[in-house]
């Protein structure tokens, strides 16, 4: 009767950097920083992170607070190219216990 996984949604944060003007990227970058209150250099270094397919918009913050999103959904305009989703995260309560039994979460 005890908890040994458990999925939690999680909010996440991406940017298609092709979508956003090159004029208006610093502004972008700029607002989307004090939006998630990330640094501005932490956004850069995920922009170009290896890890992040060419082909899809970089992950920029996980765990963002709802208001959060309601604000970036609502102002398109000051966030072009910037999307919003939800994700899955996995939570094992016990740490490492079984972990290799239970399984995980991937792409």
């Amino acid at each position: 009767g005890r908890v040994l996984v458990d999925n939690l949604a999680v909010n996440i944060v991406k940017l298609d950097v092709r979508k956003v003007p090159t004029s208006e990227r610093t502004a972008v970058l700029t607002r989307l920083s004090a939006a998630l209150d990330v640094p501005f250099s932490t956004i850069e270094s995920r922009l170009v992170d290896p890890r992040n397919p060419r082909y899809e918009p970089a992950r920029i913050a996980s765990n963002v607070k709802e208001s959060t999103i309601v604000y970036v959904d609502e102002h398109p305009e000051l966030f072009p190219g910037v999307t919003t989703d939800v994700t899955w995260q996995r939570v094992y309560p016990n740490g490492k216990l079984a972990a290799h039994i239970l399984g995980y979460l991937g792409r």
